[in-house]
């Protein structure tokens, strides 16, 4: 297992990453990066040094500078934070190999006082988990598995809009770096055409009327094959290598859900879905189906009819309307 922290906004090497890999077809003088990124000469060496340590192949010539031959296929903070375009989000960024749950690390690390934004991710996951205590298959390299810290100035009533807020963050996200269109499920799946393709996991520390912190882990299926899945979730799964029908990269992708999800949750905690119901509600595959919501043992059927301010789901039947925080939804 491997860990390693980034603390900051990018930092002098993941500028130079993002500088190398903006031109990679010359190489970059040393003064060059130094002046255009203004960092010093020994920053540079220091970080081009670190990059190559990483297993970034940076070829290096005495009176040109510096030329990014090919990168690792693994997710690294310096990679992550390469053209991040984020404020608060990925600030902090944890990455391992393996590991046990990424929310469960989270948690810990919640615990320990890491500000608001701060991304644990893995390669694969032993104990990865969904809603309801399902486990989530995490095989190595093929998906993305990771959480992030939030403290949002929220009643704990308004946890059940977070998990919408980051399903709609992976839709917007999927549409733009792959354009495949894709629909959540409430409360905290992302389907393609009834299959699972995303799960999303919240979890929260909270007093009275106030959250103290929020995990948000997201599991998504990115370039798994269908012999990657278990026999039992085969029928039920998918992956966008499955639908799209080639490699998508996992850094490209969780970049861009790390934008989405940091514009939508600012949205959400200013305003709560006032700007964001009619995207959801656009975006669900369960809005205007017939539906059983299962509570426990009870079983609630009729058709969906839309998502109220809390994120809670509306159901209309023989008893009118009725909203419901919670449960397992089929759809009939």
């Amino acid at each position: 297992m491997f860990e390693s922290v980034r603390e900051g906004k990018t930092g002098p090497s993941a500028n130079i990453l993002a500088y190398l890999r903006k031109d990679n077809n010359r190489f970059v003088a040393s003064k060059e990066l130094s002046e255009s990124l203004n960092i010093t000469c020994q920053h540079v060496y220091d970080s081009i040094a670190y990059l190559r340590r990483c297993g970034y192949n940076i070829e290096i010539s005495r009176g040109d500078g510096y030329k990014l031959i090919s990168s690792p296929d693994m997710l690294l903070p310096v990679e992550i934070a390469a053209n991040l375009a984020c404020r608060k989000f990925a600030e902090r960024i944890f990455s391992y190999k393996t590991i046990g749950s990424t929310n469960m690390v989270a948690q810990n690390l919640a615990r320990s006082g890491m500000p608001e934004g701060t991304l644990v991710i893995a390669d694969t996951q032993t104990k990865g988990r969904g809603r309801l205590g399902r486990k989530w298959h995490s095989p190595p390299g093929k998906g993305l598995y990771f959480s992030l810290i939030l403290r949002p100035e929220l009643p704990p009533e308004k946890m059940a809009g977070l998990s919408l807020v980051a399903g709609l963050a992976i839709v917007r996200a999927i549409s733009q770096a792959t354009g495949i269109k894709t629909q959540t499920k409430w409360p905290n799946d992302v389907l393609f055409k009834s299959k699972k393709l995303a799960g999303i996991l919240v979890e929260l520390a909270a007093e009275v009327g106030k959250i103290d912190y929020m995990v948000v882990g997201c599991g998504i299926n990115v370039n798994h094959l269908r012999k990657d899945f278990p026999l039992s979730l085969q029928r039920k799964s998918t992956s966008l290598k499955i639908i799209g029908k080639k490699e998508y990269s996992r850094i490209v992708l969780l970049q861009y859900i790390l934008r989405e999800f940091e514009k939508l949750y600012d949205n959400y905690r200013g305003h709560g879905f006032k700007y964001l119901s009619v995207e959801i509600i656009q975006n669900s595959a369960l809005i205007d189906k017939r539906i059983t919501l299962t509570i426990g043992k009870e079983k609630i059927t009729g058709k969906a009819v839309g998502i109220d301010n809390s994120g809670h789901i509306i159901i209309k039947n023989k008893k009118g309307l009725m909203t419901y925080p919670a449960g397992e939804v089929t759809l009939r």
